[in-house]
């Protein structure tokens, strides 16, 4: 058999591997109820997006954003705003987290695509931090430090991640598919040969800044999508956790593992990315005991990566708020209680924290 023969075979089986993967993304949730794995799933479809989004730019373009996960934030501080102001569904107010984003990238990108190299990833450096301290410090408009509190979903407990599953199974295929489109368009060869030479693609006729801004819009849009659905899912909006620039080093290490310059390389990086970095036993641990503590049929357990405090919601916590450190200073799981008053979010239900977790799990009574 022949090089060729072996590439059309190999060709073959990389597509038909991918059909298997998207078709048993599709039905996990059906066939399966495991909130731990849905969770983990999850989490791979956002940097699967953020990574993907990250390579139009800096990928086909050449232009290394270290700012990216600013986008997720926007997106994320946007639909919760509009959620908390409007009084309306969250799920609405996800696409305007996109068009957010891509707007503020397009302003942003008119003025900074006249830079190259370092001092265009210094920018981009600085506009992620300048954003976590806007968030900071607008405390009328951001809630400052306590964040925002989006209102709690009231999914049957075996369903309560199934819809944000789904909502971020479809923005990554969204993702997918426009980054298979610029690959193969006009639009595409021009970012390429900007990547490759940027003054000998302008001598032959591209124009190389609206191709950059465009380039920079579309890096960011989904990615705002993306942060939407993300805020909804945790029901907490926070300057840290939104605009930490851990995330765009994530983002860039996810991209630059599958493939940086093609269509699925950042996908497949973003999910060996994840499920690398994800501690599976710390997290079946908390598990077990919110399930532990969480123990009235009315009421439901969520968790998400996070890197920082790990909170739940709780109507039966009136009279403080709890750690569960799993760190050395206490037993796992260990109660303790801290003198303060009570954390209490928008709905009037106070908070239970727990902190020093890689997960984050929120719990709320569905009655």
């Amino acid at each position: 058999m022949n090089r060729t023969a072996w590439l059309a075979h190999g060709r073959r089986g990389y597509g038909a591997a991918l059909v298997l993967g998207v078709a048993w993304l599709i039905v996990f949730p059906l066939y399966t109820h495991s909130l731990y794995w849905q969770g983990v799933l999850f989490l791979c479809f956002l940097y699967a997006i953020m990574a993907s989004g990250w390579n139009i730019i800096s990928g086909f373009a050449g232009y290394v954003s270290l700012g990216q996960s600013a986008f997720m934030g926007l997106g994320a501080y946007t639909t919760a705003l509009l959620t908390l102001h409007l009084h309306v569904s969250a799920w609405w107010m996800v696409p305007l987290g996109g068009v957010v984003a891509a707007v503020v990238a397009g302003l942003l990108g008119a003025v900074i695509m006249r830079t190259r190299g370092h001092a265009f990833v210094i920018i981009t450096i600085a506009f992620l931090l300048i954003l976590q301290l806007v968030a900071l410090n607008w405390r009328g408009f951001t809630g400052g430090s306590n964040g925002l509190t989006l209102p709690i979903t009231f999914f049957p407990r075996e369903w309560q991640y199934a819809p944000f599953y789904y909502a971020l199974l479809g923005v990554l295929f969204l993702q997918l598919a426009m980054s298979w489109w610029i690959r193969r368009s006009k639009f595409g060869m021009g970012l390429i040969a900007i990547r490759d030479d940027e003054d000998k693609a302008a001598a032959v006729g591209v124009n190389t800044p609206v191709y950059k801004v465009l380039a920079f819009m579309a890096s960011a849009v989904l990615i705002g999508v993306a942060g939407g659905v993300y805020a909804y899912y945790i029901t907490f909006v926070d300057y840290r956790g939104m605009f930490n620039i851990q995330n765009s080093v994530l983002i860039v290490l996810a991209a630059l593992l599958g493939g940086r310059g093609t269509v699925m390389g950042p996908v497949l990086g973003g999910f060996a990315r994840t499920v690398a970095g994800f501690p599976p036993q710390a997290s079946r641990d908390l598990i077990r005991i919110l399930q532990d503590y969480v123990t009235r049929p009315e009421q439901t357990v969520r968790w998400s990566w996070r890197a920082g405090d790990l909170a739940i919601w709780d109507n039966r916590a009136t009279q403080h708020y709890a750690i569960f450190d799993y760190g050395s200073e206490h037993r796992r799981g260990e109660r303790v209680t801290v003198a303060g008053p009570v954390p209490v979010g928008v709905d009037g239900r106070p908070s239970v924290a727990i902190k020093g977790s890689a997960a984050a799990y929120y719990a709320g009574a569905t009655n």
